[in-house]
């Protein structure tokens, strides 16, 4: 069975022209392909530069004329232009389950909320500035932890790590915190037992390592 990759470009702004509810939560599954009504299918490479509207691509198993959309199939990507520009992109698994959501700018680069999904749940939220991370990215288990099922906390600045860095155990306590300049560079490491309590500092200046206090051995 071959994977078949189908595009159907929709003529306009047509989220009511779907049966079925286009979906952006971790809850919610993606419509079926055959419920589209009134699309118009064709290749995606014959987008015109300057569309405005939203192509689907289609998860297919079977291929005719390269167009195909099996019954059953689920959408795999909704792609939404302006003005020939990508503006936001929501990817799905094959069972229909969203796994990506993706913003961008006018001029093509990442912008804004990224949110990725694993097993049902957010995995990981990010923020974009002109196609850099830029501000809190959060990293969740796929399981129950504590800490609110946090697994990690980060910071950017364009791009750059920056500020302080946090790394949890299932139970929720502290492993490690990581604090870094607005160059990226590692100023301080802060490790903790399994306890949560205090383990060692060690302390960084431009990148080299000036002592460690705690058990350092």
């Amino acid at each position: 069975m071959k994977t078949l990759l189908t595009f159907i470009l929709l003529t306009g702004v047509c989220f009511g022209q779907m049966k079925a509810p286009l979906c952006e939560g971790v809850d919610c599954i993606a419509p079926k392909c055959e419920d589209a009504e009134g699309l118009l299918i064709i290749d995606g490479n014959h987008r015109p530069n300057d569309y405005t509207g939203v192509i689907k691509n289609c998860y297919d198993d079977d291929e005719v004329d390269d167009i195909t959309i099996v019954e059953g199939g689920y959408v795999k990507r909704i792609t939404t232009y302006v003005n020939g520009k990508i503006v936001k992109s929501l990817s799905y698994n094959r069972s229909g389950k969203l796994y990506k959501k993706r913003n961008f700018n006018v001029n093509g680069y990442k912008e804004g909320e990224h949110v990725e999904y694993s097993r049902g749940r957010v995995e990981l939220k990010s923020n974009y500035v002109n196609g850099k991370l830029h501000g809190k990215q959060v990293n969740y288990s796929s399981s129950n932890w504590g800490a609110g099922g946090i697994e990690g906390i980060a910071y950017f600045i364009n791009g750059k790590r920056s500020g302080e860095w946090s790394q949890f155990r299932k139970s929720g306590d502290l492993y490690r915190k990581d604090i870094y300049d607005d160059n990226g560079r590692v100023v301080k490491e802060i490790r903790y037992n399994d306890n949560g309590t205090w383990k060692k500092t060690i302390t960084y200046k431009n990148g080299v390592k000036l002592n460690c206090e705690g058990d350092c051995n």
